[in-house]
């Protein structure tokens, strides 16, 4: 048998190197050159496909040029507020480095009306509640709990601070402003895109307290007119109640004629009547009080034993129900319900005032000494954390129906009737409060320091706590966005009865929307 020319030289060449380490170094220069050229082939395998697949599909755990185009949770978070006249965004969340604030026109296909008219431009000082829109650069809400409150006009006290306050534009940090003009980055707020991707994916069903039903309202100014909500104006209403917001019938992204197509397509089964786009509940605490009395004797019973008349609860109201309760919200199926996210945050209830147990008091000594005060509650919170995460994950493998083996995911055929495919969970830091916050008139280029008022002093290591404990590869389908700052760098950004809750169109409560589906398109795998 004859042999190659090829193999000749190589074995000629073998038989030249004396030494192990020569050896090595050419059997290094082979592997490193083989790499490269791996590496190369994958570069431009990825900018072939990314070039025609849409931008919602392309996947970002490859190298090079596709991972540019990300925006992670930090990133996001560590960036600054820059001043920008109201008048010069075209819409609630225009960017003034993207291509379209460039240009002086709204998102495509956004349907925001442009607000940018020279004599609507001019406004200095707020004369009536309903200049807010323009401020705003809102065409309405479809909410209407404590319409004017949540923009901190229901009383002329403070309206000074417009529209210097509604003057802010949040700049992320990171990669988040790379690569803009070909959908780099973070991408750019589109409702009808938003509205779409709630329609195919699953709605948001948006659990917590009261900062919670601030989000749910900005939302809902978001979206509109292309949403409405229940319950009605005039409605009687309790804050324990559900909220739902619904496809307007009206829209005109839902119209056709003989010419055209509505701009939406509805999933198989999807009743606007009564399918929600989003859905607020009242949740403070994610267990239910009787939920956390037992869990917290089973993994205490120190505070029993040295305190026979022991009471975890005080006298504040609260508000909160069962996992279990939400969970069975959270998979209805259609026409009922198409959730496919579950949205929340806690921390702002759990207070030493609540959980009045942890107040300091007397005691028995019985060995085991209970530990009083913050550092005792956040034990008990992270503990809980750590169930409430088990229990959630072990709920979503059945309903997404995750093997056993490996973990892998078989998902249900596109008829099935629940039309989401696969449900996850999003879980956004709680936000503290600023003291004095109405003595401020502009965003903060540095963190401001956090009063001991209420719990807001603890809130930074609350956030720690839940996120160390979904930190976990038990937990696929829980995602921890760590995007409080932009918040805490706007002490300006309260509304008038309060100095914890977010004014609407400031920018907070508009970027957490926008950066959670951003994240849930962009950010996670498909």
């Amino acid at each position: 048998m004859t042999s190659s020319p090829t193999l000749e030289f190589c074995l000629a060449l073998v038989s030249r190197i004396r030494t192990r380490r020569a050896t090595l170094l050419v059997l290094f220069g082979i592997v490193s050159l083989f790499l490269v050229f791996i590496y190369t082939t994958t570069l431009e395998v990825a900018d072939i496909v990314s070039a025609w697949l849409p931008s919602s599909f392309v996947s970002y755990v490859g190298a090079g040029k596709a991972k540019m185009k990300t925006c992670s949770p930090r990133e996001y978070a560590h960036g600054r507020w820059v001043e920008q006249p109201f008048y010069t965004r075209p819409g609630p969340l225009s960017r003034s480095r993207s291509p379209h604030a460039a240009a002086g026109l709204p998102n495509a296909g956004s349907g925001v009306l442009e607000h940018a008219g020279p004599e609507k431009a001019q406004i200095r000082n707020l004369t009536r509640k309903e200049e807010i829109f323009n401020l705003t650069r809102f065409e309405g809400c479809a909410s209407v709990q404590d319409y004017w409150w949540h923009f901190a006009v229901d009383q002329e006290v403070g309206w000074d601070r417009f529209p210097r306050a509604l003057n802010w534009e949040w700049i992320p940090g990171g990669r988040c402003n790379d690569d803009l003009e070909n959908d780099g980055g973070l991408r750019e707020w589109d409702s009808v895109q938003v509205l779409q991707y709630l329609l195919d994916e699953g709605s948001w069903l948006m659990l917590g307290d009261s900062i919670t039903e601030n989000h749910y309202f900005s939302l809902s100014c978001l979206l509109y007119p292309h949403v409405t909500a229940t319950p009605r104006l005039g409605e009687h209403f309790d804050r324990a109640w559900t909220q739902h917001m619904y496809l307007n019938p009206a829209s005109p992204l839902l119209q056709n004629d003989s010419t055209t197509r509505p701009i939406l397509r509805l999933p198989k089964g999807f009743d606007i009547a009564q399918t929600p786009l989003a859905t607020y509940r009242r949740v403070d605490l994610l267990w239910s009080t009787d939920e956390l009395a037992h869990m917290h004797r089973k993994l205490h019973p120190e505070f029993y034993r040295a305190n026979g008349g022991f009471k975890l609860w005080g006298e504040e109201a609260v508000w909160t129900v069962s996992p279990h309760e939400y969970l069975n919200i959270f998979t209805q199926p259609l026409p009922e319900g198409n959730y496919g996210t579950m949205i929340l945050s806690t921390a702002g209830h759990w207070t030493t005032g609540l959980f009045a147990g942890y107040q300091w008091g007397p005691s028995v000594d019985t060995g085991v000494k209970p530990v009083y005060g913050y550092d005792g509650l956040l034990t008990f919170f992270g503990e809980v954390m750590e169930m409430w995460a088990a229990k959630v994950q072990t709920h979503l493998d059945v309903v997404n129906e995750r093997t056993a083996s490996g973990g892998k995911m078989r998902y249900p055929p596109s008829g099935r009737p629940s039309g989401v495919s696969k449900r996850q969970v999003v879980v956004r830091a709680y936000l503290p409060g600023h003291d004095r916050c109405h003595n401020y008139r502009s965003a903060a280029n540095q963190l401001p320091e956090i009063a001991d008022s209420w719990n807001w002093a603890r809130i930074p290591t609350y956030n720690d706590i839940f996120e160390n404990a979904l930190n976990k590869t038990e937990y696929p389908d829980i995602h921890f966005l760590p995007i409080d700052l932009p918040g805490r760098l706007r002490p300006d950004g309260h509304v008038r009865s309060d100095c914890l809750h977010i004014m609407t169109g400031v920018g907070v409560l508009e970027g957490w929307s926008h950066y959670i589906w951003h994240y849930l398109t962009r950010e996670l795998s498909k």
